[in-house]
């Protein structure tokens, strides 16, 4: 029901069905963001669609070794583009950690945003206002 409605929408703004899907989500809702992705990459209703691209924040690691070749194989046909984003001083990305489990793995193009220092936190805090 969620693609068909997805769908709709998308020809509304579209009626020649040639329309872009962006799929985003953060932490718990960049690990189901990941997930939708794959399944409408897969689905029959986004044939028209030539790349649904995903953006995830401090998303978790949600899939199989066999996810991750599958995710690979719609990046490379590219059915999907995916870029991960993470800060070097988040945990939630590390989950599940390896010692509980190995099997689950990241997707995508790996952007890591690293800390502010204090010299940069001025001049943007000066910058922004606050």
């Amino acid at each position: 029901e969620i693609f068909s409605n997805i769908d709709s929408i998308g020809r509304e703004l579209a009626p020649d069905g040639d329309y872009e899907l962006s799929i985003t989500g953060h932490s718990l809702g960049g690990a189901l963001a990941t997930i939708l992705s794959f399944y409408a990459a897969t689905s029959s209703v986004f044939t028209q669609v030539k790349t649904i691209r995903v953006f995830t924040f401090a998303a978790p690691r949600v899939g199989c070794q066999r996810f991750v070749h599958a995710f690979q194989h719609l990046e490379r046909i590219g059915k999907l583009r995916k870029a991960r984003f993470t800060n070097t001083r988040d945990l939630v990305p590390l989950v599940p950690f390896h010692g509980m489990s190995r099997s689950y793995k990241h997707v995508g193009m790996h952007i890591r945003l690293h800390g502010v220092d204090k010299f940069a936190q001025y001049w943007l805090r000066q910058a922004l206002d606050v």
